[in-house]
């Protein structure tokens, strides 16, 4: 590893830590829960963040679509990949996080794997790169809740040195872990009438879709395949625990989530 840098990076006092983890464990929404985690973690200097979780009860049991929550900071676009194309599923990274508690350099866990690289591993290397995200360290909470299992990716931007990051952790590492633990015990226990975020293209599809549009009709509009409007359908009924596109639509509209 190179040198580290001479930047100096202010510990999480105390006060800080205790303050904030009152405040993740009065918070009323996931929304709520999800700010005052950001706010700590982001003010310690890291930049992306993402909070996966999957009730269920781990492998060999297989992730089930509907039932994985993403809470996340940093470029729309990174998520919205992320959630069409299930990166989570199948990807060696979130496989790890499952069965593993604490956290640990990304780096570090990529360099246990000895597996294939496997399509959804490939294309979130690629998705990472192309947005620029980071050195940083990911996270398994598999043993707060039973039968809730959750991983968390915490880095920076991609031009900050590897050294950084084992800087930043080395000062607030124990900091952070306290308010990841006390994020995903308390979001573990909040209503969660939108287990996962809508990606753009499900929106637009939905939209299109209350305004009486066929698969067909979407598919021209937007210049693609209908077996990819059906996919964004699906994720999206899936996202909103809909049993059919109109119950989707429905949803969305009364949890003011299209623009229509």
């Amino acid at each position: 590893m190179a040198d580290a840098p001479t930047h100096d990076f202010a510990p999480l006092t105390a006060e800080a830590q205790l303050a904030a983890i009152s405040a993740l464990l009065r918070s009323q929404s996931v929304d709520e829960a999800w700010k005052v985690f950001s706010d700590a973690v982001l003010g310690i200097g890291f930049d992306y963040l993402l909070y996966a979780q999957a009730r269920h009860p781990g492998p060999p049991d297989p992730v089930d679509p509907a039932e994985v929550l993403l809470l996340h900071h940093g470029p729309p676009e990174w998520l919205d990949a992320y959630v069409d194309e299930q990166l989570y599923l199948g990807n060696p990274l979130f496989d790890w996080a499952q069965t593993n508690r604490g956290f640990k350099a990304v780096s570090e866990v990529a360099a246990t794997y000895d597996g294939p690289v496997t399509k959804q591993l490939a294309r979130l290397m690629q998705l990472r790169r192309v947005h620029g995200i980071g050195p940083g360290f990911l996270g398994g909470l598999r043993d707060a809740m039973p039968g809730v299992n959750a991983a968390m990716s915490i880095s920076l931007a991609q031009d900050m040195d590897e050294a950084v990051a084992y800087m930043i952790w080395q000062v607030n590492g124990g900091a952070i872990e306290m308010l990841a633990r006390a994020l995903h015990l308390r979001v573990s226990t909040l209503p969660q009438p939108l287990l996962r975020p809508l990606s753009s293209r499900q929106r637009e599809v939905l939209e299109w879709s209350s305004q009486g549009k066929t698969v067909k009709d979407i598919a021209t509009i937007m210049q693609v395949e209908a077996t990819t409007v059906e996919k964004h359908l699906r994720l999206a009924r899936e996202a909103l625990n809909a049993t059919n596109t109109s119950h989707a639509v429905r949803k969305a509209l009364t949890l003011n989530l299209l623009s229509v």
